[in-house]
């Protein structure tokens, strides 16, 4: 008896022990950021800690290079590019033909797009100069006017069409779909959805009232007041309407004295935390739902200003290599759903042939899309559109 004691006592010891070295382990690889949250290589581990210094740092980064910082704050829409568009001014749109006035020219098809990253492109190759190329080449006369901004969710794209498109009277409006861009519909503060982005300003966000949509947050809080909202996230009034923030994640709880727990948290958390947002694209959910409102409402603003609406759909490079794998996408229901609101662009065929058996990461960087990709979209939409508005079109 004594013996098994002794065994059991001896292995006990040795388990301690071992956990003893990886908790120093998992200390010694955790770094803290100025607001005090830790940090496991790119995992935060709870509790989190407000982003009053991170907030701090990028309001006092955008005062001080207000001339040439990429973002702008903007009332209605949260931010706008700081960079001169085709017209001549500050955060206007990009386009393939220089100086566009408001009322197109005779004969001339003018297509403005809207969305996010994806939509507003970098190289200058993107897809959207592509579909102008490819549409020249099929003999039709056209302009892509090109109003994407880096970050926006669908509701920003939406506001934005209000805002500015709609002056510029186009025959066809292109809104660039991307999945992902359903949980950025549900986000007041960019920097609790993202930690890590340089962009410190809110966001309007639409809400159903009575079935209807109905904008909180607009106008959008001010630089100048931002701060004091932050350093009191607790009684936020805004913060009701904000899906990334759970007050549970902000208070200490015994176990996450050790990091190593912490750090096990954080794991199952990520893990547990893509199978949410997977589940939120089940259409019985608000970022679904509200995302089809959005559309919905963006297809008949279009439609009465007498332009036709399009989507488009462009997706990242973890639903290519899903749709590879399975011949689908994890937003399937979604994404059928959106095809009965508006016709859509379907890109991923073409894409998954142009990445064959590669890793998709591979045509991407820094998260988008690398010239190949941006030739594929741009073909493909221009031999959808040539089709139905060129010659012997509708």
């Amino acid at each position: 008896m004594n013996k098994l004691l002794a065994k059991v006592l001896v292995s006990l010891a040795s388990t301690l022990l071992c956990l003893a070295l990886v908790e120093g382990f998992t200390r010694l690889m955790i770094t803290r950021d100025a607001d005090g949250d830790q940090i496991f290589r790119s995992l935060r581990l709870k509790p989190f800690h407000a982003p009053i210094e991170k907030t701090k740092a990028l309001l006092d980064l955008y005062e001080k290079n207000k001339a040439s910082t990429v973002m702008t704050y903007d009332s209605d829409l949260g931010w706008r590019p700081t960079s001169r568009g085709s017209n001549g001014n500050i955060g206007e749109f990009v386009s393939t033909r220089p100086n566009p006035e408001k009322t197109p020219q005779p004969g001339c098809l003018r297509i403005e797009l809207f969305g996010g990253s994806y939509t507003r492109g970098g190289p200058p190759r993107s897809w959207w100069r592509v579909l102008d190329q490819k549409l020249a080449e099929k003999g039709v006369r056209a302009e892509v006017l090109n109003f994407g901004v880096a970050g926006y969710a669908m509701d920003q794209a939406y506001l934005r069409w209000k805002k500015d498109g709609a002056a510029y009277h186009p025959d066809i409006v292109i809104f660039g779909f991307s999945a992902g861009n359903m949980m950025d519909n549900v986000n007041v503060l960019r920097l609790l959805q993202n930690p890590q982005t340089g962009i410190p300003f809110t966001k309007p966000r639409f809400i159903f009232d009575c079935g209807a949509l109905k904008l909180v947050n607009s106008p959008t809080v001010p630089p100048g007041m931002l701060l004091q909202h932050v350093a009191d996230l607790g009684h936020w009034p805004l913060l009701k309407y904000e899906y990334y923030y759970n007050p549970v994640d902000y208070q200490p709880r015994w176990w996450e004295a050790s990091r190593l727990l912490a750090l096990i948290a954080a794991k199952r958390d990520t893990r547990l935390g893509w199978l949410d947002e997977r589940r939120h694209y089940q259409m019985d959910e608000e970022p679904a739902q509200l995302t089809m409102k959005i559309i919905g409402q963006f297809r008949d603003d279009v439609e009465r200003s007498g332009g036709k609406f399009l989507v488009i759909h462009l997706p990242s490079a973890p639903e290519l290599q899903e749709y590879r794998a399975t011949g689908k996408f994890s937003f399937a229901g979604a994404y059928q759903a959106l095809q009965q609101i508006t016709p859509v662009i379907q890109t991923e065929q073409n894409l998954r042939d142009v990445i064959g058996k590669a890793d998709p990461h591979e045509f991407f960087e820094d998260g988008h899309y690398t010239s190949s990709l941006h030739a594929s979209i741009g073909a493909t939409a221009a031999d959808y559109i040539a089709a139905r508005w060129g010659k012997g079109g509708e």
